[in-house]
């Protein structure tokens, strides 16, 4: 490259080398556009931390994706009521034994509204954007704080009567998106007996494999992320608004569930 400056002195033209100039623009530009990419990334990964509560610090992690109101293909869904405030009770009940990951509620709203987007369901996510999941973020960070490998329960709520499903808690596990077969049916017979201890049959346990979530095999899941992408066993677990609201009020309940977790994570 050459550039051209006419001189009024003498009229001609004086050519000035490339090597005599030293042409800062594009490298500026560079520079700029790095930083700002920088900047962004940083700014970015500290808004995903911040949607998220921590409470407890055990290895069983706690997960309730659906506290918040959020967008499945295009659609705004309701929260599943109460699902946060149980996974909150018991990890303050066993702090040494839960970690339990929800929305913190205010600022993932606020959050959302000021920046003009819906909450996306971190439980139905292209797999080539589950990094960007808040509950991902934490999922991979807190897994390198404990020794022994972590287990993932993912807590979502259902209707009393769901399509095909008649019971109270629906469990979602096998090969394909978390914990195996035989982990599986521990916990769900270890809950089973307590809960017809307790309550002579009023609860009933079983599994299920046909939760939506697993339909579209190009969507990951939150217990699928967990197990495909962080090599962590993971179930999902639906609870019906009966027993939820038992959750509530009725500390057998809690105790009878966090006796099958612990039988569970035994066998991990």
């Amino acid at each position: 490259m050459k550039i051209k400056n006419k001189t009024s002195v003498t009229g001609s033209d004086t050519v000035v080398n490339e090597s005599e100039v030293e042409f800062f623009g594009p490298r500026i530009l560079v520079l700029a556009v790095c930083f700002l990419s920088l900047l962004w990334i940083f700014q970015s990964g500290e808004k995903i931390e911040s949607l998220i509560n921590v409470h407890g610090s055990g290895s069983v992690f706690l997960t309730a994706p659906h506290g918040i109101s959020h967008l499945r293909n295009q659609k705004l869904k309701k929260a599943d009521a109460n699902t946060t405030a149980i996974a909150i009770k018991l990890a303050r009940k066993r702090p040494e034994l839960f970690t339990a990951f929800v929305w913190k509620q205010k600022t993932a709203k606020l959050t959302a509204k000021r920046n003009g987007w819906e909450l996306q369901d971190p439980n139905y996510m292209p797999l080539d954007k589950v990094e960007q999941s808040p509950f991902y973020v934490h999922l991979s960070r807190q897994m390198n704080k404990h020794k022994k490998v972590p287990l993932v329960i993912d807590i979502h709520g259902m209707k009393d009567v769901h399509d095909e499903i008649e019971c109270d808690v629906a469990l979602g596990f096998g090969a394909w998106y978390s914990v195996d077969a035989t982990r599986g049916n521990l916990f769900r017979n270890c809950l089973a007996f307590n809960l017809k201890r307790d309550y002579q049959g009023e609860f009933k346990v079983d599994c299920y494999d046909k939760f939506s979530g697993n339909k579209n095999r190009e969507m990951i899941t939150l217990s699928r992320t967990a197990v495909v992408l962080l090599g962590i066993p993971a179930f999902q677990i639906e609870l019906s608004k009966k027993i939820r609201a038992s959750m509530m009020t009725d500390e057998k309940v809690l105790v009878a569930l966090v006796s099958a977790i612990e039988q569970c994570k035994s066998k991990t």
